[in-house]
């Protein structure tokens, strides 16, 4: 299952700022995460999403079609540029 936003995997895992972060020094491009869930994980992971979909529901139930096409457009580039 991919994961939307992995950059503070390493930081998070290794207990703190260990990996090298000098400037320049894009470690992350060169390191790949794989993730894999349980069946709970999995679980829990579907819950979470329904979740944040009911609480967008509101805002996004005023958009056409081809505006939440664009949003999600938008944000898929965001949440990319955010794992280069």
């Amino acid at each position: 299952m991919p994961c939307s936003s992995c950059s503070g995997v390493p930081r998070v895992c290794l207990g703190g700022p260990k990996v090298p972060e000098r400037p320049g020094d894009d470690w992350r491009r060169s390191t790949r995460v794989e993730v894999y869930l349980t069946d709970d994980g999995r679980a829990l992971a579907e819950r979470g999403a329904a979740q944040v979909r009911a609480a967008l529901e509101p805002s996004t139930a005023t958009l056409t079609g081809a505006e939440r096409r664009r949003l999600q457009a938008l944000l898929e580039k965001l949440v990319d540029a955010g794992l280069r």
